[in-house]
């Protein structure tokens, strides 16, 4: 945006200025001249000066018309103030329409002589393209505002406190695509010495994704909540799943455990439907933990095994989903290395990112 509007100021005029505002980008100003003087300070007020200081840039935004001012109207103290600290003695002011819910304008300043009718055509072509560009940023940012709003929606807006316990969870998005993910976590409060605890993947990304994976997150919460094992809340969701599987051809892979708390420390019973292993960290080293089990939603049949892991001060329990591990293969990590990088972390990084 500001390149664009510099070399047009190169081409035509003296001064330039571009002004935007929109609900899915807010306010944008940029400013170009050929001097490398600063705006004007009247211009760090630029919206109020184009909305509510100005009428004669305020009509150009409202009817969409671009006007060549010289001499400003009397009616106009702010644009004529403008215009004098500027030393311009003729403006271009040319609506930019990136949306219908989009307002703005491009201000082109020259002193000396006038516009002639070929830059004029020159800046109507050149603010068309601008404003084809600009629709393009509010699409981007009207869907990524979306998906970050419906991903935000699908994990929990915090973890509880567990006394004895530091938990934490991250999520990293894999790419700047901004579409919506499968994965999901959850903390699940069950009573004063029980807690749920999954981390699941959904497939594939969108709309289909984000409406299984709200089905996956809230039906663990359920289950969990009934006070049954960690084997029937996997076969909870592969039922929820296995019903829609026709329409949605959606599946999920899953870990889910209690946490439970002991005389000496806690225990974790969980079970791992098509998921990753998680990793259990020990003074006596890490290793994965958990028998492999079937995917969730996919066949009629699954399978799956508890596992019991007693957790003592000092340990640590990974759990996370295969985008740690499914890389391009140039790049791919071997079980091995994520034992070694996981060990390297708890011993250095783990307290600074908790």
């Amino acid at each position: 945006f500001d390149e664009m509007l510099r070399l047009l100021q190169m081409a035509v005029a003296d001064w330039g200025l571009a002004y935007l505002t929109s609900p899915d980008i807010g306010t944008i100003v940029s400013h170009s001249s050929l001097g490398d003087e600063p705006p004007p300070s009247d211009l760090d007020t630029m919206e109020a000066l184009v909305t509510e200081v100005s009428p004669t840039l305020a009509d150009v935004i409202e009817d969409g018309r671009r006007r060549i001012i010289d001499p400003p109207p009397a009616d106009d103290p702010a644009l004529r103030r403008m215009m004098e600290q500027l030393a311009v003695t003729t403006l271009l002011a040319v609506p930019l329409q990136g949306a219908a819910e989009a307002s703005g304008l491009l201000l082109l300043g020259r002193s000396g002589r006038p516009f002639l009718t070929s830059e004029i055509l020159l800046v109507d072509d050149f603010t068309g393209r601008m404003s084809a560009a600009l629709q393009s940023r509010l699409v981007f940012e009207r869907h990524r505002n979306t998906a970050m709003t419906l991903q935000r929606s699908l994990l929990p807006a915090a973890l509880p406190e567990i006394p004895g316990v530091e938990i934490a969870a991250r999520y990293w998005p894999a790419s700047e695509a901004f579409e919506v993910g499968g994965d999901f976590y959850d903390v699940i409060p069950i009573d004063s010495n029980r807690w749920g605890v999954i981390v699941g993947d959904v497939s594939g990304k969108g709309i289909s994704a984000s409406a299984m994976t709200g089905v996956a997150r809230h039906t663990a919460r359920a289950a969990a909540r009934h006070g049954i094992d960690p084997v029937d809340v996997l076969r909870w969701i592969h039922d929820a799943f296995h019903e829609q599987v026709q329409m949605t051809e959606v599946f999920c892979t899953a870990a889910f455990g209690l946490l439970e708390r002991t005389d000496n420390g806690f225990d974790f019973r969980f079970t791992v439907g098509g998921h990753p292993l998680p990793i259990h960290i020990a003074a006596a080293g890490a290793r994965f933990v958990g028998t492999p089990g079937t995917v969730l939603g996919l066949v009629d049949n699954v399978t799956f095994t508890e596992t019991r892991v007693h957790l003592e001060a000092g340990d640590w329990l990974i759990i996370y989903t295969d985008g740690v591990t499914d890389v391009p293969a140039a790049t791919a990590v071997t079980e091995e290395e994520l034992l070694e990088i996981v060990v390297d972390f708890c011993r250095t990084d783990c307290h600074e990112a908790l």
